[in-house]
């Protein structure tokens, strides 16, 4: 059963596709704000409406709509933030299919990990990931703005030439001040076209919400709006999303095996 992908174990740690439509993921919309999705080879086209183009993603605000699963490691079993592992992301917007004539409708996605609260709350849910909304046009050429952090906060910056990222978000551990695990470093990559230059980078400060140790790990995708445009056309853009979760049974206290042997 599965992708012949997934059969294979020769050590290479591969990119897994987010498909919103494979059957795999729940949808919470409480406010109505999600229009239509539907999946392709071009990614996942996505609409939303305009008339709640006041749905927020921010680190005190979750009331955008969005779809979620559990998190799986590589071994197969269902992640809690008592594991050991890290994930990255990449974003890459494919088209935009409204609203790209004239201006920029300031709308875009935000895709990470978080605890159960993303499965039915509208604030204060613990997540750490990474916003990409569309900021600029130039000649039909979208531009990003990313949104790089988590419950605590997240820093902000705008790149025109950027409409591809990479987002990486450190392993939850427990800090000694604290009762639970955190996910304290969250940080992100502007590429190129050509996936061959680095055009920026962002980084948010110390991420210190706790996570409950015993907790499930849930991916999300939450499409979101940086301005309220009621006027625009509904908001309507494909995405290619990919995720990859690294992962140590052993945690930080692995087994020394002569011989240059592998620990857990």
């Amino acid at each position: 059963m599965g992708n012949t992908g997934e059969r294979q174990n020769n050590g290479v740690s591969r990119w897994r596709s987010i498909d919103l439509d494979d059957g795999r993921w729940t949808k919470y919309d409480p406010n109505s704000h999600i229009k239509s999705v539907s999946s392709s080879a071009d990614g996942n086209r996505v609409s939303v409406f305009a008339a709640k183009s006041n749905m927020r993603w921010t680190n005190d605000s979750q009331t955008s709509g969005r779809w979620h699963k559990k998190l799986i490691g590589p071994d197969g079993n269902a992640l809690t933030f008592n594991d050991f592992f890290s994930v990255e992301i990449i974003i890459e917007l494919n088209a935009v299919h409204a609203n790209n004539a004239s201006s920029p409708d300031k709308h875009g996605i935000n895709v990470g990990i978080a605890d159960s609260d993303v499965t039915d709350s509208t604030a204060d849910c613990h997540w750490a990931g990474v916003g990409t909304s569309i900021n600029v046009m130039t000649s039909g050429t979208a531009g990003f703005k990313m949104f790089t952090g988590g419950d605590t906060s997240y820093q902000t910056t705008a790149n025109n030439g950027t409409t591809k990222v990479y987002t990486h978000i450190s392993p939850p551990i427990k800090h000694t001040n604290l009762t639970g695990p955190s996910t304290r470093m969250v940080y992100t990559l502007f590429l190129d076209a050509s996936d061959n230059d680095l055009l920026n980078s962002n980084q948010a400060a110390i991420q210190t919400h706790e996570y409950t140790a015993t907790d499930p790990v849930y991916l999300y995708f939450a499409p979101f709006h940086t301005q309220t445009r009621t006027s625009d056309d509904d908001m309507d853009a494909t995405w290619k999303v990919w995720y990859r979760v690294n992962l140590s049974r052993d945690g930080l206290a692995p087994t020394f095996v002569p011989g240059g042997g592998l620990s857990g």
